[in-house]
């Protein structure tokens, strides 16, 4: 890619004596100085070069940048080894301090091109001449910068800056902006300038400063906005083509490059972190972030506590996949930077990356989840919260709870068809649907076995058909419309206090309150179920209470609610006793009490509600509100496994892998976790898949960290497609620029100026 090279060195006002005299006469005075020819040019470099190249290397760093340092570095001959010291020493004789003398140099040297007895050129109405110019810069009291301005040489000839007349007209044309950016007034700036037709890179060299001292400044900026402005008009001819062909290489680049990350993003996406030291630093920071009063949040912490989420950043990073993502990611921004600057900076650790501060968020949430070494997974927490655990059992698993109703007189007239009788048949779909202790649930023999009873006018088995068939929400509302209607029929031909009537207001309530077969509709479902809540149905007293709980088709109401869920529990409903045991627990509706909410968590688990069986066994295990009983937490929690609680079923498989509370057993792990994953369990899935990978390390610990790698991955994911949309962005706004330029001078938008050659 056309390159343009701008180094402004500057000497101080006072400042006098000499910076390696040697080196000074070196250059100035050398044989040879007209490039060696013929063979001896592609040798290799001789030692006095390769010893000279080194002190120039440890004493002027800033010589890496020169073009002629990158010549060298790739063929290390004679020629380049002298093109580079001529330049490198040349480019930096202000450090010798001697104004006049660099004047003088840059005017007379070998292969500048001369006007008359030298080089110097100016403004275009005036005459140069050598020893004023000298004079003035001697006598002058404030600072004079001596820019240089270095093109490839292929660049050169193609733009036709091979010639000093080239260079003298992009001077005088540019002459006010340079002052501009150097905070010089224009009718005080004063430049002279001499250009270097070298071999491989020609070259000009300038002298400008202020004619007042006190005024004038250079900064970084200043620099960058001088060089652009030049590049511009160098390559104003063919920068058209180049952006062309710079968009195309960086679409090629991107496209590569997206690919690249993309397998990257995914490997670090689906793996796992296998970095023990990461356990250490997680533990760590849940320490210090229990004692942490305040928003815990990175922006917030102690300086110390952001230490620790740095050093587990920084640890996340040496990991092989992310370190090659990072380093990916670094190479796209930095095809952005070289946009603007000739030296890029240095790469910066990910803990310091500012456009990854999502990251140490992430590691934050992820440790204050990490709070039990068992019952630590989001979740099972999730799942376990009053909406969760509720729903669970009020719309999903109601239809297990039916109490058989005795088979009713024949009916005759419009409903002799239609019955809710628990038949032998019905009996047996049913045991086919859910299954058994012993037996697995086979829906195909169930659903068979339903779709006869319900051709034959069963209603239970028509609401359990829709209930088989929630994958054609569909074909599932039909089979549910046509259950609601019997429902409806059959109720409508009872007398009001027939207990049968009482369970089908139930039912019709259920049905309204979860939209099956009809409209969800709260307020309907609030008075079918108060029609059966009042004839004493425990069921409809427990919905109508989770009602009044959340208030849907009526205000809420906390102390009705569990005024409802009391007189369910007292009918024995496990359920009921549950919710009354959270209530209790958090003060809902009540005065929070510790004791009633362990009696009702017994209660309810001892009738063989798993979900009280799991909240127990937290209770057991933490010793928070109850006495820490281990015993009687691993019971609850084989209780609650046992009845097919797929959280339970995960936990033990974890205390059994890290032999917590319990021997260490990895046949029982799997065991347990097997039974979980059948259940769609991804953690206990996560842990079979991987078990032989934790190791003797914490399950929680080694999931934590690998969950923050997995979101690191996402988030490399989406700072690469932002990065690679910058690029395209910069490229756009360009090409748009460019062309508004080529429209405005009378030149179509699509058309190319034809390249110069030739000598000015």
């Amino acid at each position: 890619m056309p390159r343009i090279i701008f180094k402004c060195p500057y000497i101080k006002p006072g400042v006098s004596g000499s910076y390696a005299a040697n080196l000074v006469e070196y250059i100035a005075t050398r044989d040879g100085v007209d490039f060696v020819t013929g063979a001896n040019r592609d040798l290799p470099a001789t030692k006095k070069q390769t010893d000279l190249i080194g002190k120039i290397l440890q004493d002027i760093p800033s010589v890496k940048n020169l073009f002629e340092f990158e010549d060298y570095e790739r063929r290390p001959t004679i020629e380049n080894a002298s093109e580079f010291i001529t330049q490198a020493l040349e480019q930096n004789l202000h450090e010798a301090g001697e104004r006049d003398y660099y004047v003088k140099y840059i005017a007379e040297r070998p292969r500048v091109e001369k006007s008359c007895s030298h080089g110097l050129f100016t403004d275009a109405a005036e005459t140069v001449v050598i020893s004023q110019v000298q004079r003035e810069v001697s006598e002058h009291t404030g600072n004079i910068w001596m820019p240089i301005i270095s093109l490839c040489r292929e660049d050169a000839m193609r733009l036709s800056y091979d010639s000093g007349r080239q260079w003298q007209a992009l001077l005088r044309s540019q002459a006010a902006e340079i002052a501009s950016h150097m905070k010089i007034q224009p009718d005080n700036f004063r430049w002279y300038a001499a250009f270097h037709n070298e071999a491989h890179h020609p070259h000009l060299h300038m002298v400008c400063w202020s004619a007042n001292p006190r005024e004038g400044y250079l900064t970084e900026q200043g620099i960058r906005d001088i060089k652009s402005g030049l590049a511009r008009q160098i390559f104003r001819h063919d920068l058209t083509q180049i952006y062309e062909q710079q968009t195309d290489r960086r679409g090629k680049l991107n496209a590569q490059s997206l690919e690249t990350m993309r397998e990257m993003c995914e490997r670090i996406k689906n793996g796992v972190c296998e970095n023990p030291e990461l356990d250490t630093l997680i533990l760590r920071l849940s320490e210090r972030l229990s004692n942490t009063g305040g928003k815990k949040v990175y922006g917030f912490l102690k300086p110390d506590v952001k230490a620790i989420v740095d050093g587990i950043v920084d640890e996340l990073a040496k990991d092989t996949r992310v370190a090659a993502c990072y380093s990916a990611w670094y190479e796209m921004r930095e095809e952005v930077l070289r946009t603007y600057h000739d030296e890029l900076p240095p790469r910066a650790p990910l803990s310091s990356q500012k456009e990854f501060k999502q990251i140490k968020n992430m590691v934050i949430a992820e440790t204050l989840n990490f709070d039990d070494p068992v019952f630590s997974d989001r979740s099972t927490r999730e799942v376990l919260s009053n909406e969760a655990a509720t729903q669970s059992v009020d719309f999903d698993s109601v239809i297990i709870e039916e109490v058989p109703i005795p088979d009713p007189e024949p009916t005759s007239g419009t409903n002799a068809n239609i019955h809710i009788r628990w038949t032998s048949e019905y009996k047996q779909a049913r045991a086919h649907l859910f299954g058994s202790v012993t037996e697995k649930p086979d829906f195909e023999k169930a659903f068979e076995l339903f779709a006869q009873k319900a051709e034959s006018g069963s209603v239970l088995a028509m609401y359990a058909n829709g209930l088989g068939r929630e994958v054609d929400n569909a074909a599932a509302q039909e089979w549910y419309a046509q259950a609601l209607a019997g429902f409806l029929r059959i109720e409508s031909g009872m007398a009001p206090d027939d207990r049968k009537a009482t369970y089908m207001r139930y039912r019709i309530g259920k049905m309204y309150m979860s939209g099956l077969g009809t409209e969800q509709d709260y307020s309907k479902a609030v008075a079918w179920l108060c029609g059966a809540a009042v004839s004493g149905h425990k069921y409809a007293q427990y919905s109508l209470g989770a009602l009044y709980y959340r208030g849907l088709g009526v205000d809420q109401d906390y102390e009705a609610a569990f005024g409802l869920y009391s007189k369910s529990a007292t009918q024995g409903n496990a359920y009921a006793n549950y919710e009354l045991a959270k209530m209790y627990r958090d003060g809902v509706g009540v005065e929070p009490n510790a004791e009633e909410a362990e009696y009702y968590f017994e209660l309810s688990a001892e009738l063989g509600n798993p979900y009280a069986q799991y909240v127990l066994a937290k209770l057991h295990i933490s010793g928070e509100d109850v006495p820490k009983d281990i015993q009687k937490a691993i019971y609850w929690l084989t209780e609650s496994a046992n009845h097919g609680n797929q959280f339970a079923q995960y936990q033990l498989g974890k205390m059994y892998i890290m032999g917590k509370d319990v021997p260490h057993d990895r046949d029982q792990a799997l065991h347990w976790f097997t039974i979980a994953a059948e259940q769609g369990n991804k953690h206990a899935q996560f842990f079979i898949d991987h078990i032989d990978e934790i190791g003797a390390r914490s399950p929680d610990l080694f999931m934590a960290a690998t969950r923050i790698l997995r979101e690191l991955g996402k988030t490399f994911e989406q700072q690469h497609q932002q990065i690679a949309g910058q690029v395209m962005q910069i490229d756009r706004k360009r090409m748009k620029i460019l062309k508004e330029k080529k429209i405005a001078g009378g030149h179509a938008s699509d058309d190319h100026e034809p390249k110069q050659s030739g000598g000015g």
